[in-house]
């Protein structure tokens, strides 16, 4: 695994994303015909299915995954999908010699990929098969975070770079994170809180090395550090917007 699909993989479950999650599971749960199938947990009991638990041993289905969702079970995207990966992989191993529930299994699968890569993170269905496909150790929170004056500071010196440097720096940080999609032009949305701190060390480090070059640069040049800031930016462009 990459580091950009790594990056994907962690990507923390802010309440935007879950709720565009939520929408996904809607919308295959509303699938014709082929929705209902795994909507609610199999009655292995009334059906009965007597070997159920001794084949399948985590069982999953849209209601379950929906209140993981909800009660906040899943903190980062790739633990979301592991379990919704299991509704259709459950179902191919319980039924691994029928055909018919593997062609609707297929259906499935490929009806939520196609919804995933519509998310604003981006999971391509390629991205989607690694990280489902990868034993991810069980990830924690870090409690070390950026404070708001350490990001405000951040952005102002990203800010008071020249424009090609700071399209590098953006697009560092897009690129890590799977978001270069968010380009549009000259603009772009770059959004930090969303961004682990590791990655948000690498950024703050590569805006500082980038400054201090450029400071280096300008002193070769015989101009004076304290008049950089005075540099006008040029006019007629829409700022670039930062979330934080």
């Amino acid at each position: 695994m990459n580091e950009q699909i790594k990056q994907t993989a962690i990507t923390r479950i802010t309440t935007d994303l879950r709720n565009a999650l939520l929408r996904i599971i809607e919308h295959c749960r509303r699938v014709p015909h082929y929705g209902a199938v795994f909507d609610k947990p199999v009655d292995y009991v009334g059906i009965p299915l007597p070997d159920y638990l001794e084949i399948v041993k985590r069982p999953m289905d849209f209601q379950m995954l929906r209140r993981n969702l909800m009660n906040g079970e899943y903190e980062f995207l790739y633990e979301f999908l592991h379990d919704a990966d299991l509704i259709w992989t459950n179902c191919k191993t319980y039924n691994l010699d029928d055909k018919g529930f593997r062609e609707i299994c297929d259906y499935m699968e490929e009806t939520f990929m196609l919804q995933l890569d519509k998310l604003e993170v981006r999971v391509t269905p390629e991205v989607y098969k690694i990280i489902v496909t990868t034993n991810i150790p069980k990830l924690h929170a870090n409690t070390e975070q950026f404070s708001v004056s350490r990001l405000q500071c951040l952005i102002k010196e990203l800010c008071d770079l020249p424009e090609p440097q700071i399209a590098e720096c953006v697009y560092f940080l897009l690129n890590q994170k799977n978001e270069l999609n968010l380009i549009h032009g000259p603009d772009v949305v770059l959004r930090l809180n969303n961004c682990s701190f590791e990655l948000l060390q690498q950024f703050e480090e590569m805006v500082q090395a980038k400054k201090d070059a450029f400071k280096e640069k300008m002193k070769t040049e015989g101009i004076p550090v304290d008049v950089l800031v005075k540099i006008p930016k040029k006019r007629g462009r829409k700022p670039k917007n930062y979330d934080m």
